[in-house]
């Protein structure tokens, strides 16, 4: 917060008028300001650079950086500002990813004004602050149990690469990410890998490709 008290936010969503929305609601706020805007996830990493804000409402996909790789590199550079994934996705596994980056907060777009403001608010303060009901289903989502490693070969498994270079690229035998990937598999209750792939996305710890 700055000398007055006020949280100071920074908001970035490649859709004009929900940022613009969401700029007017938070700065309407005695204790929050707006005190930049963007549409693309390396502008908010320069903007959180230059402006130093209390916190930085991120949406999930944008051009440049997506939203989870902007969280990370603010959170590894710039400690003093804390993120918060704001997106229409409300999927358990993208919760988890969000968490993985570093994200304080997580909220749907489509939650109550109050409650993306209190949000705001306890993100500001170092609390977390997740929506409720993909909380909840995040504790009973099989995500929660997959490791970084496993996450790490899947995904690369999703973009067709094959076990052994998989392997190099991991510093892994071709056996090992086989093993990895029928781990995952009986995990989530994929039948093969396309399948597993399938699940991944739908449930949103894969994302999808470009």
């Amino acid at each position: 917060m700055d000398r007055t008290g006020t949280t100071n936010v920074i908001i970035a969503d490649d859709h004009v008028m929900i940022r613009s929305a969401l700029a007017s609601l938070v700065d309407n706020e005695p204790d929050l300001s707006v005190v930049g805007e963007c549409g693309r996830g390396d502008e908010a990493v320069a903007m959180v650079a230059r402006l130093r804000p209390d916190v930085a409402v991120l949406d999930v996909e944008m051009p440049g950086v997506d939203g989870l790789e902007a969280c990370r590199q603010i959170t590894g550079r710039h400690p003093g500002c804390r993120c918060m994934i704001l997106t229409a996705l409300n999927k358990p596994g993208l919760l988890q990813l969000s968490l993985r980056a570093g994200a304080l907060g997580f909220i749907v777009k489509y939650s109550p004004v109050g409650e993306l403001l209190d949000a705001i608010r306890a993100v500001a303060r170092g609390e977390r602050a997740v929506d409720s009901t993909l909380a909840i289903a995040a504790l009973a989502s099989y995500e929660v149990r997959l490791t970084e490693r496993e996450l790490a070969v899947v995904e690369l498994v999703a973009e067709g690469i094959p076990d052994l270079e998989i392997g190099r690229t991991l510093s892994l035998s071709g056996g090992t990410v086989r093993n990895y990937v029928s781990a995952v598999m009986a995990k989530v209750g994929a039948r093969n890998r396309v399948d597993l792939v399938r699940i991944g996305r739908a449930d949103g710890w894969l994302r999808s490709s470009s």
